[in-house]
């Protein structure tokens, strides 16, 4: 199975630089460096997922842990709404489960 994680993470990256918009400069910097810090983990955790070895509520429920952390480090920035940032957070994981559905339905 092929599955170029360093172009889901980008894609990831993309989708919450749409959603933040004016406010991308002021998370820019915490959002590339908690993507680099985790790189390792979500690559396990999606590895996992993709060979099995755990469930997708599983997947979904260490996602969520993995996702708090980055969701309180932007919080900390005191630059964005709430509900901007779980938008964002949100659609960053959206990409990461449809390339995970995509991968395991080939």
């Amino acid at each position: 199975m092929n599955f170029d994680f360093g172009a889901v993470l980008a894609k990831m990256l993309t989708a919450m630089k749409n959603v933040f918009l004016a406010d991308w400069g002021n998370v820019r910097a915490t959002s590339e460096k908690f993507m680099q810090e985790h790189e390792e983990s979500l690559q396990r955790l999606t590895d996992d997922r993709l060979n099995k070895r755990i469930t997708e509520e599983e997947y979904e429920q260490y996602l969520r842990d993995e996702f708090t952390i980055l969701e309180a480090q932007i919080k900390a920035l005191k630059v964005v709404r709430t509900a901007t940032t779980q938008k964002a957070i949100n659609a960053a994981l959206e990409v990461l489960e449809r390339a995970i559905k995509g991968a395991i339905t080939l």
